[in-house]
């Protein structure tokens, strides 16, 4: 007799977010490593080093949920005055272990890093009505303003990676779509920029999956949808289909950061069919990857880390897969 089973993917999905959710909410009360600020855990689960930029991704996140009482966005709030007390500023990242950040991240500065802190930490200093929260974001807008010299942004400062994220380009539209409204130097000098930015994204885009996704958010966030569908569709064939999306146009790994913003960006932009195989299969995929814990593996090993911005990334895009609920201020 044949006792096999089959699990209904839609259930499993569930339960994968189920999972990421109780994990990225945490205890909140742990004033070293408040689940909020941390970057990444290692394959032991263990932290692995804080990072500014995504305490600005869980703040955006976290402001508007139920689930999260404002003693979790306060330890992350006391992280951060003490990281800015401690160094006169936002480290890139905080290593949880003497010596374990590369000298691209301890010797430079990032303008995404900055505006994605400021941008969670204004919204959660509004939806909270927090004070300190609103007293940080003006800090870390004060910040951004020094990646402006000669009227021209600079995507980052000091000994800065040659990588894609300290060159500039396309991606920066995320920034852009994000300071949409301010005054200052900052957002004149990238309302200059943009045109060129939103050219290149459509007809030069970045070879990395990753960055190139960021662009389409901006594009997304900036109330481009017709340019952001024509970016979509065209990073997707650049790669071969949805199922063959890997780190770079010409290979690399299958990463889960780069998989769940590829299904979220679906979902807002009206490309997910859920009677489409390709968009099931890659829930199903998203959904297989979350581990007892509710954290995601960088790409397909268990060995890998567990970076925090993937789990947004992948909670945002199967809620949107399972409800499609089109609201800009869930993408973090």
């Amino acid at each position: 007799m044949n006792f096999r089973t089959s699990v209904d993917p839609e259930l499993q999905i569930k339960a994968a977010l189920v999972r990421l959710r109780e994990d990225l909410i945490g205890p909140g009360h742990d004033l070293h490593w408040p689940r909020g600020v941390v970057g990444a855990f290692d394959q032991r689960q263990q932290v692995l080093y804080g990072y500014p930029e995504i305490a600005g991704y869980w703040l955006r996140w976290a402001s508007a949920r139920g689930d999260v009482g404002d003693r979790s966005g306060n330890s992350v709030l006391t992280w951060l005055i003490r990281q800015y007390a401690q160094n006169q500023g936002w480290p890139t990242r905080v290593p949880a272990h003497r010596g374990d950040v590369s000298a691209e991240y301890a010797d430079a500065s990032y303008l995404f890093d900055h505006v994605m802190l400021w941008d969670g930490l204004k919204r959660w200093g509004r939806m909270r009505h927090s004070a300190d929260a609103l007293g940080l974001a003006q800090l870390a807008w004060e910040r951004a303003q020094a990646f402006v010299v000669d009227g021209r942004v600079l995507a980052a400062t000091g000994a800065a990676s040659q990588r894609w994220s300290g060159q500039g380009g396309p991606f920066l539209l995320k920034v852009c779509a994000r300071i949409q409204g301010r005054d200052g130097a900052l957002a004149d000098a990238c309302a200059r920029a943009m045109p060129d930015w939103i050219t290149a994204a459509l007809e030069q885009p970045h070879r990395e999956a990753h960055p190139q996704l960021y662009a389409i958010e901006g594009l997304y966030e900036l109330n481009l949808i017709a340019e952001a569908r024509q970016a979509f569709g065209a990073l997707l064939r650049a790669h071969g289909g949805v199922a063959r999306v890997r780190e770079q146009i010409d290979g690399g790994p299958r990463r889960s950061d780069v998989l769940a913003q590829l299904l979220r960006l679906a979902c807002v932009l009206g490309q997910a069919d859920k009677a489409d195989p390709d968009w099931s299969a890659l829930a199903g995929e998203l959904a297989a990857r979350v581990d007892a814990r509710g954290r995601l593996p960088f790409a397909e090993s268990a060995h890998d880390t567990r970076p925090s911005w993937a789990a947004l990334f992948c909670e945002q895009a199967l809620g949107l897969w399972l409800d499609r609920a089109d609201d800009r201020s869930l993408l973090v």
